[in-house]
């Protein structure tokens, strides 16, 4: 009977390993303009990314998190609220779509020679049923998940030239904030690879 008990216990410690590993992640894909010399880029602006519709606020919040990340890069940063302040001075906001003809005003105002923005195109928490023993009865877990688009806009020419997305996920109920935290770090080490 132990015995039967403890491989038992195995087989959930090993299943649930599974689910946590899968669940627990990110992945992600980028594009890369051709030719784009990263030296020239020395001051990048973060600014807030578009808010998944359901979760007003989310692209703020993913918009700090990113920033905090970028502190250890080579680049400078301008931080997002002193962007928005900067920009609200000049009565310019952020309400606009940052695109090749707003990106050189912008930048010549902040002082930069890139500005680093995006989207959030998942942001919530779901309950899958997970069957932990064969045969036996499915439990349900949360799963957090938060998608996240970025982009990095040449300020001269308004051309994108990086681009990512990445899904993180991780087990919970409402922490979608660090499954976001594992999306920007993966986005952020192929980002950071183009300027050293």
């Amino acid at each position: 009977m132990k015995q039967y008990f403890t491989r038992f216990i195995t087989a959930i410690s090993l299943t649930v390993s599974v689910i946590i590993s899968v669940y627990g992640c990110a992945t992600s894909e980028e594009f890369v303009r051709p030719d784009t010399n990263f030296t020239k880029y020395k001051r990048v602006a973060v600014l807030p990314l578009v808010d998944y519709p359901a979760f007003p606020g989310s692209g703020v919040q993913v918009a700090d998190i990113m920033s905090m990340k970028l502190l250890s890069s080579k680049l400078t940063i301008l931080d997002r609220i002193q962007t928005s302040q900067i920009l609200n001075e000049q009565s310019i906001g952020m309400s606009g779509i940052i695109d090749n003809n707003t990106a050189p005003e912008v930048g010549k105002i902040l002082g930069v020679q890139a500005l680093l923005t995006g989207s959030i195109n998942e942001y919530g928490t779901t309950t899958v049923d997970i069957q932990v023993v064969q045969g036996g009865k499915p439990a349900p877990m949360d799963i957090s998940a938060a998608g996240i688009t970025l982009k990095l806009i040449d300020c001269e020419t308004g051309q994108i030239i990086w681009a990512g997305s990445a899904r993180g996920t991780k087990v919970g109920n409402h922490v979608e904030a660090i499954a976001a935290s594992k999306a920007v770090e993966d986005l952020l080490k192929s980002f950071n690879k183009h300027f050293h």
